[in-house]
């Protein structure tokens, strides 16, 4: 019932609707919005510069105020049990995200004591004494923080193609976890080269989004005479 309310009309928040000005941007966002209400993930495949950045930025925006406005009538239970998002990026991109693309969401109505940005090389040093371990300032460490997270945003998705690559093993079990119940985590993926050698980078991409391996059907596609291709 929870995850129908949050998403029930599919559409922008209108405090989204405010933050982001540019159209197409705000349309791409929408967009997103419906699939992951539908499916629980999204991939974003855009080119280098058109802004994916800032489309994920909108989702973010929309996500945390739709949970405030559900518990409107309940405020202590959006302070004690907020709408928690983690942004996963290569190293080189963290302090982007963290110096350009995040400041300006609170005054969206996005608390950014509820969003951490995570490098992707992070994942594939999980020992002991990993800073994803290290406590934070609320008492949850970086990995706690992923793990209870509503909304995960992976940057640069196809850093992930690799099936071998400890990465993605790691964020693959990780994303197993679901923090809640009664609403579905959301996935989304951003990305400007999903294909880089064959289809097989897609899906181990896309498998991201399902927390386990994807099988694609080898089968050739039926021309309309009957005949494969």
């Amino acid at each position: 019932m929870i995850g129908e309310m949050l998403g029930e009309s599919r559409r922008l928040h209108p405090a989204a609707d405010r933050y982001q000005q540019a159209a197409y941007q705000r349309q791409a966002a929408q967009r997103l919005v419906s699939m992951l209400e539908g499916y629980g993930g999204a991939m974003l495949c855009d080119g280098v510069g058109l802004g994916k950045t800032y489309v994920a930025t909108t989702t973010m925006v929309h996500y945390a105020n739709a949970w405030r406005d559900q518990w409107e009538a309940v405020p202590d239970r959006v302070q004690q049990d907020p709408f928690l998002i983690t942004i996963l990026a290569p190293h080189s991109v963290v302090s982007t995200w963290r110096r350009e693309a995040l400041p300006g969401l609170a005054a969206f109505g996005v608390h950014l004591s509820n969003v951490r940005v995570l490098s992707h090389t992070q994942l594939s040093r999980v020992v002991k004494a990993s800073e994803l371990l290290a406590p934070g300032r609320d008492g949850r460490s970086d990995l706690e923080h992923l793990l209870l997270s509503d909304l995960v945003i992976v940057d640069e998705a196809h850093n992930f193609r690799s099936l071998a690559a400890r990465r993605t093993k790691v964020l693959r079990d990780l994303l197993r976890v679901q923090p809640r119940r009664e609403l579905r985590r959301r996935v989304m993926l951003l990305t400007a080269t999903p294909i880089n050698n064959s289809l097989e980078d897609l899906r181990q991409e896309v498998s991201l989004l399902f927390s386990r391996p994807l099988w694609l059907s080898d089968n050739k596609t039926p021309t309309a005479t009957g005949g494969r291709r």
